[in-house]
């Protein structure tokens, strides 16, 4: 009787340590769980944080391709956004700090079907007095159909990206890459509330595997929802006859391009770090710090960047600060305006 009772005693206490300690498959089970809370939410609010500590392009980069890089060297990058399912819109407030002490604000209202984009004054670029403080308005369906054939739907950016993201969590192995990190080691800014937070990490410890899976998993599966999906295709400039050419080459020898991959890139860390709350994304940390090598040139790119994101407010609806704007000018006039001084 009384072993039997020290048997159930025991098992109970394992039960109980073993249901407070959360492995590495429900650290990646919960995020797949908060990402698709979150991703369909009829509202929410966010706030971003983008700083680029190093940008270096290869050297036969044109001109302008290295002013641009020297100038985002150093930057840093502010949005608040507001985000409405129904009727589907986006404001946001983005404020652009670049590394030569430039400053921009760029207030931004993303409808269903156009884009505004309220002009600041641009020392850089002088503008005719009718441009500054108001807002241009693009047509989704006109970029479209221009010359460059891209779709600036954000609609379709945004369902792209989430569709993606979810195809890389699902492709990565959940011991390997994803683990429970200790609130007293999460760092998290103050004022995030988290119940769970959980790390998806690439370090030279673990790039050989997730090279591995992204050539046997995770591409194919791209090459898949591109197929799939016309409006991602336009949005990529991808033409589909070119797509469908190299799903089959890297169906043909995966391994191949396992390789390619290893001597191109070097990924020192590559992370992103995620404060779950009530099920929902309450916040993350994305490090990105690579390197790219061409093999018969030794041109080299490299980036080390973080992104910081923080969503409030979800499901909550709340009125939108800015109207929809009437007094606009449209994209062609603009660019109208904008020749006529140098008598285009």
């Amino acid at each position: 009787m009384n072993n039997k009772r020290l048997f159930v005693g025991l098992a109970s206490a394992a039960l109980l340590v073993l249901s407070g300690c959360k492995d590495s498959g429900s650290a990646k089970d919960a995020l797949q769980k908060a990402m698709e809370h979150t991703y369909s939410a009829a509202s929410y609010s966010m706030q971003a944080d983008l700083t680029v500590n190093q940008l270096a392009l290869p050297e036969q980069q044109s001109a302008q391709a290295s002013a641009i890089a020297s100038l985002l060297k150093g930057g840093s990058i502010h949005m608040d956004a507001q985000y409405e399912q129904e009727p589907k819109r986006t404001d946001m407030n983005v404020e652009v700090e670049l590394a030569a002490g430039v400053k921009l604000q760029l207030p931004v209202i993303m409808t269903e079907d156009k884009l505004y984009v309220k002009l600041p004054s641009i020392p850089l670029l002088p503008l005719p007095g009718t441009v500054t403080g108001k807002y241009i308005e693009m047509d989704y369906a006109a970029g479209a159909d221009a010359a460059s054939g891209a779709s600036m739907n954000p609609a379709v950016t945004q369902a792209l990206v989430q569709d993606a993201s979810r195809l890389l969590v699902k492709d990565m192995d959940a011991k390997s890459f994803f683990k429970n990190v200790d609130m007293k080691d999460a760092s998290l800014p103050d004022g995030v509330k988290a119940d769970q937070v959980v790390q998806f990490r690439i370090t030279p410890d673990n790039q050989a595997e997730a090279v591995e899976a992204v050539s046997d998993k995770l591409l194919p599966d791209l090459a898949a929802l591109l197929m799939k999906h016309d409006e991602y295709r336009e949005a990529l400039h991808i033409d589909k006859n070119k797509l469908e050419q190299w799903k089959n080459s890297l169906a043909a020898d995966p391994k191949g391009a396992a390789g390619k991959l290893n001597k191109r890139l070097h990924i020192e860390e590559l992370s992103v770090t995620t404060a779950i709350y009530k099920d929902d994304l309450a916040y993350q940390s994305v490090i990105i710090n690579v390197q790219l090598v061409n093999p018969k040139t030794n041109d080299t790119f490299k980036l080390d960047t973080q992104l910081d994101l923080s969503y409030s407010g979800i499901n909550e609806k709340k009125p939108f600060k800015e109207a929809l704007p009437s007094d606009t000018i449209k994209a062609d006039q603009l660019e109208q305006l904008l020749k006529a001084p140098a008598g285009l």
